[in-house]
């Protein structure tokens, strides 16, 4: 496993995008941005090491489960966060699931997004040690 983690933002703000660059440099994180579900569904295809998916989603609608699909397929230890300013329980439920780890109300608490970066990040590790034992 690298050292260096790896993040992938899928469809944010250009503020969440300079708060999110900002916190992954204190990471030392890799960050990509891409602007559509469908470019990360390319981004995820091409690659498989990310350790987090952080996406944006103005309206709940289908779009989403294809970048849930793609992690899902190429990579089960890859925690993919949901932005969105919908406060909808029905939704958030169907997001976890949909196998997404954690879901984040706009506008975005960045004390809390914090938390739930560092979870995102301590889940691969662990993920990869459960796997390295039962290998």
């Amino acid at each position: 496993m690298e050292n260096t983690p790896h993040i992938l933002v899928v469809h944010v703000t250009l503020s969440e995008r300079e708060k999110i660059t900002a916190h992954a440099e204190g990471s030392h994180a890799r960050v990509e941005f891409v602007q559509t579900p469908g470019e990360a569904v390319r981004r995820l295809a091409i690659s498989n090491d990310f350790d987090a998916v952080f996406m944006g989603i103005e309206t709940p609608d289908q779009e989403y489960c294809a970048v849930l699909d793609a992690v899902r397929n190429n990579r089960p230890a890859t925690a993919v966060v949901v932005i969105s300013p919908s406060d909808d329980v029905p939704f958030y439920l169907s997001c976890l699931r949909h196998g997404v780890f954690d879901y984040i109300v706009r506008p975005v608490d960045w004390k809390e997004f914090g938390r739930i970066y560092d979870l995102t990040l301590h889940r691969r590790a662990a993920f990869e040690v459960a796997k390295a034992q039962t290998a």
